[in-house]
């Protein structure tokens, strides 16, 4: 499984991204499992898409060390072929799990306090459309 991890601080707008980014893909013509939101009142999300003939994970809660090693290791045990989730830069645990897989990244988000789409987010779901 390849793993493309989104980092940043907490509210710096990692999953205002891959939400950008999984609209672009489902536009694109990926079949989604079904969007699953990830604890109330979050814009947190979790589904698998198929595109392209890849198995696609999407993983969006990210600012919880523990949930987010359950998930990769999840999503590994699922056959999983690209697992693409925020990961707040401050944790060690889903770094060392992450580092486990080959060809991992680690691209970087904008640091911004809003949680609202920007150009910037919306030019980082572009790159990442681009590395799947």
């Amino acid at each position: 499984m390849r793993i493309i991890a989104l980092t940043g601080p907490a509210n710096c707008g990692k999953t205002t991204t891959l939400n950008l980014l999984w609209d672009q893909v489902t536009r694109a013509g990926a079949v989604s499992s079904g969007k699953v939101p990830l604890g109330a009142g979050f814009p947190d999300f979790s589904d698998v898409v198929t595109y392209n003939g890849k198995k696609i994970a999407f993983y969006t809660m990210g600012d919880y060390s523990g949930l987010l090693v359950s998930a990769i290791r999840n999503y590994h045990a699922l056959g999983m072929d690209v697992l693409v989730c925020a990961c707040n830069n401050k944790f060690v645990r889903p770094f060392r799990e992450i580092a486990k897989y080959p060809n991992h990244l680690h691209p970087k988000t904008p640091a911004s306090t809003s949680l609202t789409e920007s150009a910037a987010n919306t030019a980082d779901a572009n790159t990442l459309f681009s590395l799947i």
